[in-house]
């Protein structure tokens, strides 16, 4: 009796005879045509000396507010709430768990104003005196925090964790700031034990708390009164006050950056430019990614940090349309779950967590057998070869037959993935492309610019660049002679102007000068280059401050000169990069304390043969993070692996300028085999 083959058999004879035969059956895929920007002419550089560029949108399609009626972020939630009909704005999954739970327009509302109003009952006054602390991991009593300042011109501040606790101490005394909101009992607990620097803090209140008079008594033997969310809730509901909307020129928040060099700086955003920015970012969309995006059917996915502001603006942008936002259980080993669960229409990544979800598929295609890799790396071909053409679908042969699971992972309905943050590595993005079968942008901004001032345009197939200029801003290039750029030769630091661009640092007109000109052009520190085809691309930072792949701000001579402290070190050289997550570093041990070290350890030779030995690369180490550690260095800030060399940094070796500062290039150049081998072991830890 002649046996039936399987189905894995069939599957797999049909998949080689389609590779023998070349075969690449595309369903349903549209080509891709530009109605509003040209991908070959992205910008246009106007008459005059400033070489100034502007989008090439006629100006006619250019939008300073989307709605007409809508001028502040108090305005958007209102319009969300009509546009949405009344339908679900915000959703968790309890206790992380089961399906999501919603609160509709209208129920979000009416809690965020009973909390202002129970803000108020407790002495708060409405209005820009007044100064919210948040301080919170994603929630939606977060966002009910954030529709709670909005109603009554309260000015929002938050707070996290990697701030570090002198920022968080100086965020709090520079704003007179009295109230703080906690996610849990834990981070009011360190706001107490840290209460006698703060002298202006008076009020904790804090999620999931129940009150109980030994805490009670606690807290306020440090000058504090604790409460719980739902208690100031529920004092609200029973002196309900009228909402105290703000003017477009008011401050919505105060954003205080993950500090590089000493003090954080308070960046001051006002709901003019949240909308300004809204505008802007719709202005540049193709209409059906702007109506998928904009409708009250998208759903977001909220988990990056909602202290940082690309994920304050991916919030506003749906709370403006009146889609849903769905926040993760909090979780990070449950983010597909949680993913999968929630069906989100649009996910925003930063470099960090796309790389986590490559490296999550290769490693399961890999494991799966040498057919089944070759067979995915095939598809991958051919769907890049698709994109080449401008052909972005999830419809074709190769979705249908081997990236239908990945999709089904990310619930089936994803329109746009936008990465924000830190550079992304090209690769990634065309590999995100292709197995997602859906638009792969990549933004670029900072907290200055209120999130996004370019991104990469889904008619444009390349990667590799940040697109043009966003519709309704102006941007230049600015000449570094000192580090050899010019705006002549199209390169030079990046400056933009527009409605979006912060008026000022909170408390700091020096640095705002510095960092803002009279006539409104914002330095943005980030070295560009035009592209023939008018998209920005982004090739060095002025002053050697960069980001890491998660979006940590990293000041390597500041960490450099901490470890220049430590006595067993004589030179060394910190690295990190956009496309990396931690930091590495090139250290010349001092001669003269090395062999304390390792003679504790029973090692005997001459200092490069020590330099070789790893039993003393892992004690150096260690003593060293300690050491950083007692400096007050943040974790991201510390490096994960280290080599050890004998011969010194020279003007000789052509490693120190004249006045003995690290040439970061030569550097870099010098040591870039052992820098790929130090991520390369840590890629694999």
């Amino acid at each position: 009796m002649q046996s039936h083959p399987t189905s894995w058999v069939r599957w797999s004879q049909t998949v080689k005879h389609l590779i023998r035969h070349r075969i690449n059956p595309v369903i349903g895929c549209p080509r891709l045509h530009s109605t509003l920007i040209d991908p070959n002419q992205q910008s246009v550089q106007l008459p005059g000396p400033e070489r100034i560029r502007v989008t090439s949108l006629p100006k006619e399609l250019i939008k300073h507010s989307w709605y007409p009626d809508v001028h502040t972020m108090y305005d958007a939630v209102q319009q969300g709430l009509r546009k949405s009909n009344d339908g679900p704005c915000l959703g968790k999954r309890p206790g992380g768990e089961g399906e999501f739970q919603w609160k509709s327009y209208s129920e979000s509302i009416q809690e965020a104003e009973a909390l202002g109003s129970g803000l108020i009952n407790l002495g708060i006054s409405p209005g820009q005196e007044s100064r919210i602390g948040i301080y919170a991991r994603n929630t939606v009593e977060w966002l009910l925090c954030d529709i709670m300042c909005f109603s009554f011109n309260f000015i929002s501040v938050p707070l996290y964790d990697t701030l570090g606790w002198k920022a968080v101490v100086h965020a709090v005394n520079s704003t007179a700031m009295t109230t703080i909101f906690c996610d849990d009992l834990a981070k009011a607990k360190n706001l107490l034990k840290h209460s006698s620097d703060m002298p202006t803090l008076q009020t904790v209140i804090v999620t999931g708390y129940t009150p109980n008079d030994q805490m009670g008594k606690e807290f306020l033997k440090g000058g504090l009164n604790i409460f719980s969310f739902e208690e100031v809730m529920d004092r609200g509901k029973r002196n309900l006050h009228p909402a105290v909307p703000p003017k477009p020129d008011d401050i919505s928040t105060i954003c205080f950056t993950s500090g590089t060099t000493g003090i954080p700086k308070g960046v001051m955003l006002k709901h003019r430019n949240f909308i300004a920015n809204h505008a802007y970012f719709f202005n540049s969309l193709e209409p059906v990614y702007r109506d998928n995006i904009m409708s009250p059917s998208a759903v977001h996915f909220s988990y990056l940090p909602l202290p940082h502001v690309f994920e304050r603006c991916n919030t506003g942008t749906f709370l403006t349309s009146g889609g849903s936002i769905g926040v993760y259980s909090g979780d990070l080993q449950k983010l597909l779950e949680d993913i999968a669960t929630l069906r989100p229409t649009y996910f925003p990544v930063v470099p960090r967590v796309a790389n986590r979800f490559v490296d999550g598929i290769n490693t399961k295609v890999n494991q799966g057998g040498a057919l089944k890799k070759a067979i995915f790396n095939y598809a991958l071909k051919a769907k890049h070869s698709m994109l080449e053409r401008g052909i972005v679908t999830r419809k074709s042969f190769w979705d249908k037959l081997v990236f239908n699971k990945v999709q089904d992972q990310f619930g089936g309905r994803l329109t746009a993935v936008f990465s924000g943050g830190a550079p992304i590595a090209p690769e990634v993005i065309m590999y995100l492309r292709a197995v997602l079968g859906i638009y792969v942008a990549e933004c670029y901004g900072q907290t200055e610019t209120t999130c996004c001032i370019t991104h990469s345009l889904v008619q444009d197939p390349t990667a590799g660049h940040v697109g043009p200029v966003n519709p309704g801003l102006e941007m230049k290039l600015r000449d570094v002679p000192e580090m050899k750029y010019f705006a002549e030769q199209d390169q030079g630091e990046v400056c933009v102007r527009g409605g979006n661009i912060f008026d000022g640092y909170w408390q700091d007109e020096e640095k705002t000068k510095e960092t803002k000109d009279a006539d409104g052009w914002l330095a943005t520190g980030d070295i560009g280059r035009w592209l023939p085809n008018g998209a920005l691309q982004l090739i060095d930072r002025r002053k050697h401050i960069f980001k890491l792949s998660q979006g940590e701000f990293i000041a390597p001579e500041k960490i450099e000169n901490i470890y220049a402290r430590n006595r067993f070190v004589m030179q060394n050289f910190v690295y990190g990069s956009y496309f990396q997550s931690s930091l590495v570093g090139v250290i010349v041990p001092n001669p003269d304390e090395i062999p304390a070290l390792a003679s504790e350890l029973k090692l005997e030779g001459t200092l490069a043969e020590l330099c070789e030995r790893k039993e003393l690369k892992k004690a150096f180490l260690d003593q060293l993070l300690q050491f950083g550690k007692e400096e007050g260095l943040q974790g991201f800030e510390q490096v994960k692996d280290i080599i050890l060399v004998s011969e010194p940094f020279s003007q000789e070796n052509n490693l120190l300028t004249p006045t003995l500062k690290n040439k970061r290039p030569q550097l870099t150049e010098e040591f870039q085999d052992d820098i790929d081998k130090m991520y390369e072991d840590l890629n694999e830890c």
